[in-house]
């Protein structure tokens, strides 16, 4: 039986890199949302382990830049406005 990371490899050799395709591929397939579909895009890409992971990278890097503002726990939860 194929995996999730593996038929993420596959749909991503035989589309061209189409990273879009290859997470419609697995969550139709294996019934992922779309937050466990990125999971495996970054486990097959080697970038993280995890969302929470390379999320929690990408906060601490963008507080390195002069006039970001510090991070907000809460800031990914929120529900955008409108």
């Amino acid at each position: 039986m194929i995996t999730p990371h593996e038929l993420f490899r596959e749909t991503l050799a035989t589309n061209n890199r189409d990273f879009i395709a290859a997470i419609k591929a697995i969550r139709e397939q294996f019934g992922m949302n779309l937050r466990q579909a990125k999971e495996v895009m970054l486990q097959v890409e080697g970038t993280a382990t995890s969302l929470d992971e390379h999320e929690e990278r990408l906060a601490f890097a963008l507080e390195s830049f002069p006039g970001c503002a510090k991070r907000d726990p809460g800031l990914m939860d929120a529900t955008p406005p409108g």
